[in-house]
């Protein structure tokens, strides 16, 4: 019944690997089971495990087939043989000894005694098969291991194959004859028996097991095949940790050792260090994985900005980190050295790559505090009190000076109400540490302008220069409300007013006169009806005084009477007791309050007094004294008292300080009675003559202008003395 159920499975197993070949599916080798539920003989139970057909680093003859049982029972081969093959060839009749459950046995070229081979199995594990006969080619290396064999034919069949190794095309499919040699090892998965024949199914050895110390050759005879490294859990290679690392080894054996920076350590082990650090872990079979990794729990460090920060220049980025993954500043990439210039709000992210990260905040603010000083009244000067508002935008400290030396904190409204000059100062810091500045100037002006060369009440007999001061500016001048310029000279004649007033609005007002002298005009000039008075009327205007001049020549040379007048501007004078006979020229100088000088226009205006007529009497010569007065007084002439003596004084006229006295009369000389008579016959005919011709030169009534208030008097009349007889 076995042999039955063994041929069934050979021709299924036959079957399916057709079936896989024609069709394309990927199926299970046919000896392919669960190890749990192989018996001895079935397929799979037995596998070819390991192959050392390069032969060992100390003899190329050093080869050895490993057979692995993976089933649960141990198979003693003395009871039943099996057999390994070739191409129909039986290598080798394994009839000795036993293999326990998931255990091995060695079939080699040499015993371990032998000191060509590198093997080092302990003896406990045999028996093994010293077969000299065994060679193993270096290319189609295909064996069969088969439970039943027919010995009798030949070729030998392998009948109830157990097991297939390569593929047996070309090359092995694992393992390496270069140095170091190293076997073709058998890959599982993990409950399961691979094909053999796949490529997938073999691996080139990676570790040494049960060979000779020293040895350079990679095999593991009578171990599991194990070509997988120790793997590392809670850390991976190369990778940064800003926490403590514990580090578990784990292999598919047993790891053998376990080493923590070149040290033995536990299992597992934490490493709370900061700093690289090393482990390696080596299994039995000598795979050996090592893992380095970082332990780093320091955040960056960012150099010259704090967190939260104003500055008010560009800031360099200066950060560092001995593991630094990247940088941005915004969002953006940053870079070490970075200029930052621009004003704004900043978030500068800083990491490492373990997971460390730094972060600050920082403000660029380069733009300095605006600064407004608010005057009431708006105005530079003022005669009132200041009211001083400032006001601080974007500014943390503000504060307030009268000197730029010496500040004070500003808290509420500033209040000057003292008369001078004052700047107010003004300075701000906002939180970036900029400083803004500003300053206004103003003045208080309580005192009114002054003004020279003009005082209130005062008159003024020619031009006069407008001379203001003040102690800011003078604003306006004006004279009867009409502007006029600091300085300038101003003549109008009358009375005026002069304001001035300044920028800060205090005014001074003067009140003044002007009254200018012009030349004085002779308006009359007339002989009175007794031929020797001459009447003048003139007109004088702007004159405080005026003198009256009578001259025998034009030149003013024999001046024989002058007149003084005080206060007349239109005024007139009689002149009587001048000599008769000549003509007299007339001249009117007029002062003005300062003793300025106009004399009447030339050529003066003249007159002639006719010589006396002869008559039959002789009368007494007489002198007429002038009395003056003010404009719209009576001029009136008196009759003098003859002299007691033949000689006839004239009284002279009034005249002005400084001015040359005329002469009126001489003394007449000494004659006898009858020279008398006949001179005072001449005489009266004189006097009827001038008469007769100022009656004739005198013009229309119309054209005489008659002085103010000027009255008539009664004329003088001509005495005949006691003694004189007309003959």
């Amino acid at each position: 019944m076995r042999n039955k159920l063994s041929k069934f499975f050979v021709k299924f197993a036959i079957f399916m690997i057709v079936a896989q070949t024609v069709v394309g599916f990927t199926l299970i080798n046919p000896i392919a089971a669960k190890a749990a539920e192989l018996l001895p003989g079935d397929p799979g139970s037995i596998i070819i495990n390991e192959i050392m057909w390069p032969g060992s680093s100390s003899s190329t003859s050093d080869e050895w087939i490993e057979l692995k049982n993976m089933t649960n029972q141990a198979i003693n081969f003395a009871t039943t043989p099996w057999y390994l093959a070739k191409d129909g060839t039986i290598v080798a009749i394994i009839n000795s000894g036993s293999v326990p459950a998931h255990g091995y046995y060695i079939i080699s070229h040499y015993a371990i005694t032998n000191p060509s081979t590198v093997l080092n199995i302990d003896p406990s594990i045999d028996p093994n098969m010293v077969l000299a006969s065994l060679t193993l080619n270096n290319s189609d290396v295909q064996y069969s291991l088969c439970s039943e064999a027919n010995t009798t034919a030949i070729p030998i069949s392998c009948h109830n194959e157990i097991d297939i190794a390569d593929d047996g095309n070309g090359s092995p499919l694992a393992g390496n004859n270069g140095t170091p040699k190293a076997s073709m090892e058998r890959t599982m998965s993990v409950g399961q028996v691979t094909d053999g024949r796949l490529a997938s199914s073999w691996h080139t050895s990676t570790g040494k097991y049960n060979l000779k110390t020293g040895t350079t050759d990679f095999a593991t005879p009578g171990y599991m095949n194990d070509f997988t490294a120790p793997v590392f859990s809670g850390v991976e290679d190369g990778k940064f940790y800003n926490t403590d690392v514990t580090v578990t080894p784990t292999d598919n054996d047993s790891i053998k050792t376990f080493k923590l920076d070149g040290s033995d350590a536990t299992i597992p082990v934490t490493v709370i260090n900061e700093g690289p650090h090393t482990v390696v872990a080596t299994d039995q079979v000598g795979n050996t994985t090592t893992v380095g990794f970082t332990i780093d729990k320091t955040n960056p460090t960012i150099n010259g900005i704090v967190d939260n920060q104003y500055y008010n220049s560009a800031v360099t980025l200066n950060f560092s980190d001995t593991n630094l993954k990247d940088a941005t500043l915004n969002g953006v990439t940053a870079n070490t050295g970075d200029v930052v210039s621009n004003e704004g709000n900043y978030v500068l992210v800083v990491n490492d790559k373990a997971g460390n990260s730094t972060t600050v905040h920082f403000t660029i603010d380069t733009t300095a505090p605006v600064i407004t000083i608010t005057k009431n009244p708006n105005a530079d000067v003022s005669k009132v009190e200041y009211k001083i508002n400032i006001n601080f935008n974007d500014a943390v400290t503000s504060e307030y000076s009268f000197d730029n030396i010496t500040w004070k904190p500003y808290t509420a409204e500033i209040i000057v109400s003292d008369e001078g000059t004052y700047t107010v100062y003004a300075r701000g810091t906002d939180i970036a540490n900029n400083i803004g500045q500003s300053f206004a100037g103003f003045m208080i002006d309580k005192t009114a302008p002054t003004v020279t060369g003009i005082e209130e009440g005062k008159t003024y007999y020619s031009d006069v220069t407008i001379q203001a001061d003040d102690n800011d500016t003078v604003g306006t001048i004006t004279i009867d409300g009409n502007p006029i310029a600091n300085g300038a000279k101003f003549g109008t004649e009358g009375v005026h007013v002069l304001v001035i007033t300044d920028i800060a609005g205090n005014s001074t007002t003067v009140n003044f006169k002007i009254v200018k002298i012009t030349a004085p005009v002779i308006t009359s000039l007339m002989l009175d009806s007794d031929n020797r008075t001459i009447n003048l009327k003139y007109s004088a205007n702007g004159a405080v005084k005026t003198t009256i001049e009578f001259s025998k020549d034009s030149s003013f040379t024999q001046i024989v009477k002058t007149a003084i007048q005080e206060g007349s501007v239109i005024g007139g004078y009689v002149a009587s007791g001048l000599e008769q006979g000549f003509t007299y020229y007339v001249r009117v100088t007029g002062y003005d309050g300062l003793g300025k000088m106009v004399s009447s226009a030339s050529p003066q205006p003249s007159i002639a007094i006719p010589a006396p007529v002869l008559v039959a009497a002789v009368v007494e010569d007489t002198s007429v004294l002038p009395i003056g007065g003010p404009v719209g007084e009576t001029f009136v002439s008196q009759p003098k008292a003859a002299p007691k003596t033949d000689e006839v004084t004239p009284t002279p006229a009034q005249e002005p300080k400084g001015e040359t006295k005329g002469t009126e009369d001489t003394k007449a000389p000494k004659s006898d009675s009858k020279s008398r008579d006949i001179l005072v016959i001449i005489a009266l005919l004189a006097i009827a003559g001038a008469a007769y011709y100022g009656y004739k030169k005198l013009p229309e009534s119309d054209e005489i202008t008659e002085p103010k208030k000027m009255k008539i008097e009664e004329k003088p009349e001509i005495k005949i003395p006691e003694k004189t007889v007309v003959k």
